[in-house]
């Protein structure tokens, strides 16, 4: 399974502890474990979650490549922006 690491941030200064999420199987059930765990800055602050950059990879199919996790959001993001590119194409709206 893979390791997710995120470093945290209280008012945009870097806390010494991050969160390490083990248990989840990928990036999106992990972001929601480590949203349940990150710690509040002294004042309640709410803190800001990073996915940490890893040299190693996070994420392993056995039937094809291995990809880190900051490849497959930049995957993510792609798809989406294609996904929506089709929507700011179009002639505008006539009413």
């Amino acid at each position: 399974m893979p390791i997710f690491e995120f470093d945290r941030y209280i008012n945009g200064t870097l806390m010494a502890e991050g969160v390490t999420i083990e248990r989840e199987p990928d990036l999106t059930s992990a972001m929601r474990a480590a949203v349940r765990r990150a710690a509040r800055g002294p004042r309640g602050e709410v803190p800001v979650l990073v996915l940490r950059q890893s040299k190693t990879p996070l994420m392993d199919d056995p039937t094809g490549p291995r990809a880190s996790a900051t490849e497959a959001l930049d995957a993510s993001y792609a798809a989406a922006r294609a996904d929506t590119s089709k929507f700011r194409r179009g002639p505008p709206c006539q009413e």
